[in-house]
């Protein structure tokens, strides 16, 4: 279908999300407009369609049939809910906090308070939810002893959460990414529909070096934090927490909200409540991952690579993830650290966190699967653009239009879910190539993922109705409007340097240069270009200030 019509779900989507914020909503009505103009407007059709499609989505057929081992999107909203419990039960357990009072005795200054944040962020990799409420909620007494003003403890906890979690490749993000890809026509050569054959994990691997704004904005935060090169707001916010105390820049103090801890993790707090279940986490998900993926080990066929590459992610995630819930539980309540009688209502409070987000994924993916399958939304904007656009520009472009609609829609997944629908199947009309075809047919896909992706990942910081700086903002008690402009000036030289990797990794790989010296060569221009500007936009500044 090469109507022009195709084009207006995802537009809908972006318009609606952007003036009403109501995410699932506007996702529901792209939904229902597309299948509208899919079957000509025929309302009871529609109606058919749009729960046969949502029936097909969580995989109710497969799962009714009893062969459970086989689903995927049921896995990886089952994932998200097991994970968010834990959050839960750790922020409860008083685990998270015992990190705090562990740093303490060793930090003397406030760049080392600071550099404490950051590293504690890499503990939270797994989902960003986690991070942005936990490092804020343990760094927050730790940071204010130091006179550490409270936007730049929200600025290094917003800007470590999301681009780690992204990076780091058995997490939240990545699992709903390569669902993504699936739907998109990116897959083993046996499953339908493949445009491009590949294994997940593998690509996604490949892909890591391309994440170019990930990679700068973990970058900036140490070059912020090493070099002392603060600038405009977050320079005056440091400036008046040095001279007078108040870490508001002169506002009113804010108190900070977060989980209350049990009775006995206030009096009692212990680091290995807090590396046990984290360090149980990693262990668990990386052996699903070899189970699943069939290694000699446990009695399969596969080698310790082939069985990376081939296994259900999905279902490790999930699974390792269970195990984790179960032992961590037991050990928590065995050290007193969590009651029975807790469990419940944690079991609810986790839940009912992630259960609107899982309804959005569930609509999310419904919507990809039509824009790719039914109205090839990509193929129509291929038509569209035909010989007039360069091949070489589209990682940029894609990462300058996925900012944008991530910043108006304040939606990181929504964003990387339509884009990822259109740019597949779009690159793949426009180069021309035989089908299926392969990452090595078609190395362009790999730059053009890392944009979408990075492009999406930009919202997530610029958004004034992103999750996580909201979540940033609360867990540290800092003004959500402070962090904003903050977060707003510290990204946008970020966003300058990404976009000119992106230009460059185009055309070398355009041209016949390999993805490793294709990413070494971006990185290390992107890098320089975040570093000068810094390093200027902070000479300006306190010179202005002098």
């Amino acid at each position: 279908m090469y109507s022009w019509l195709v084009v207006l779900p995802p537009l809908i989507v972006i318009v609606l999300a952007t003036v009403t914020r109501k995410i699932s909503w506007s996702i529901f009505a792209g939904i229902v407009a597309g299948l509208l103009i899919l079957h000509d407007f025929s309302l009871p059709i529609v109606a058919q369609d749009f729960g046969a499609r949502l029936w097909q989505t969580v995989e109710m057929d497969t799962l009714l049939a009893g062969d459970i081992f086989s689903v995927t999107y049921i896995y990886i909203c089952l994932f998200l809910l097991v994970l968010t419990v834990i959050v839960t039960m750790l922020g409860h357990s008083g685990g998270a906090q015992a990190y705090g009072n562990f740093v303490m005795k060793y930090l003397k200054r406030p760049e080392q308070a600071e550099r404490a944040s950051l590293l504690l962020s890499l503990f939270f990799c797994i989902d960003d939810y986690f991070s942005s409420l936990a490092v804020g909620s343990v760094m927050q007494p730790v940071t204010d002893r130091f006179k550490i003003a409270r936007v730049k403890l929200a600025l290094l906890v917003n800007g470590m959460a999301a681009p780690l979690v992204v990076l780091f490749p058995v997490s939240s993000w990545v699992a709903e990414i390569m669902m993504n890809l699936r739907i998109s026509g990116v897959g083993p050569e046996a499953a339908v529909g493949v445009l491009v054959k590949a294994d997940l994990l593998p690509l996604y691997f490949s892909i890591i070096p391309f994440l170019f704004y990930a990679v700068f904005a973990i970058a900036a935060l140490w070059i912020l934090v090493i070099m002392r090169c603060s600038y405009g707001l977050l320079l005056k916010h440091e400036d008046i927490a040095q001279r007078t105390g108040n870490l508001f820049a002169g506002k009113m103090p804010l108190n900070r909200r977060f989980a209350n801890t049990s009775k006995d993790a206030q009096i009692k707090p212990a680091l290995i409540d807090f590396l046990f279940p984290m360090l149980l986490l990693f262990v668990a998900v990386f052996v699903a991952i070899l189970y699943f993926g069939n290694w000699s080990v446990f009695g399969g066929q596969a080698t310790l690579l082939l069985a990376l590459q081939k296994s259900n992610i999905a279902a490790a995630l999930f699974w390792g993830a269970s195990v984790t819930l179960l032992v961590s539980t037991v050990f928590l309540l065995v050290r007193r650290k969590l009651q029975c009688r807790q469990l419940p209502s944690i079991m609810s409070e986790g839940v009912m966190l992630m259960l609107p987000s899982v309804i959005t994924l569930v609509l999310l993916w419904t919507l990809s699967s039509l824009l790719k399958g039914d109205l090839a939304t990509g193929k129509y904007l291929a038509s569209l653009f035909g010989d007039n656009v360069n091949l070489a520009c589209l990682p940029a472009v894609f990462f300058l239009f996925a900012a944008l609609t991530a910043t108006a829609m304040g939606s990181v997944w929504g964003t990387i879910a339509i884009y990822v629908s259109i740019s597949v199947p779009m690159l793949v009309s426009l180069s021309g190539v035989a089908l299926p075809t392969t990452v090595a047919g078609l190395p362009l896909l790999v730059p053009l993922l890392g944009g979408v992706i990075s492009g999406a990942l930009v919202g997530n910081h610029l958004s004034p109705i992103s999750d996580t700086m909201l979540m940033s903002s609360t867990s540290t008690g800092t003004y959500h409007s402070d962090l904003v402009r903050v977060q707003f000036a510290f990204s946008m030289p970020i966003v300058a340097a990404a976009a000119l990797s992106f230009l460059i990794a185009g055309a070398m790989v355009s041209n016949g240069y390999g993805l490793g010296i294709t990413a070494l060569t971006g990185i290390g221009v992107g890098l320089a270009c975040v570093v000068i500007q810094f390093k200027l936009f902070s000479y300006w500044s306190k010179r202005k200030s002098a």
